[in-house]
């Protein structure tokens, strides 16, 4: 063997290596993979007595899923759909059947003026902010 194919070789196997060693696992990609296994529909919604709002939703997911909770923001929407207000709300997974759907109801507080519309957003690709929020993130930068 020259020289040139033995370096090639160690660096071939030192590249390996380090591939192996990134399919370990990011602990934070993983919750991201994780929680976009999830899916959170919105129903339906009504304003309540109090100036907030009644939400019902369905929530389903994997017949296997690592987290036990699941945050989505909620964005309450004025009537040309810009954002009023953003409230986070967790689920607890543990009460939700795997591999099925289960409808729960919610309720969101007031906004500063009254909504005309919500959205649920899965909050996919999370800014350093938007991390902070998501209660199953948070663990992880706080453990």
């Amino acid at each position: 063997m020259n020289t040139l194919t033995r370096l090639v070789g160690v660096a071939l196997i030192a590249l390996v290596g380090l591939s192996a060693a990134g399919c370990a696992g990011d602990p934070y990609q993983d919750v991201l993979e994780q929680r976009a296994r999830w899916t959170v529909q919105l129903l339906s919604w009504a304003g309540d007595q109090q100036g907030g709002y009644r939400l019902s939703t369905r929530i389903s997911g994997p017949t296997s899923s690592s987290i036990d909770r699941l945050t989505v923001a909620i964005d309450l929407l004025d009537d040309q759909g810009a954002r009023i207000e953003r409230v986070w709300h967790t689920f607890d997974l543990s009460d939700i059947p795997r591999g099925g759907p289960k409808d729960v109801s919610l309720r969101v507080p007031a906004a500063e003026m009254p909504a005309s519309g919500i959205a649920i957003d899965p909050v996919s690709n999370p800014t350093d902010e938007e991390r902070r929020q998501i209660a199953e993130l948070r663990d992880l930068e706080e453990g």
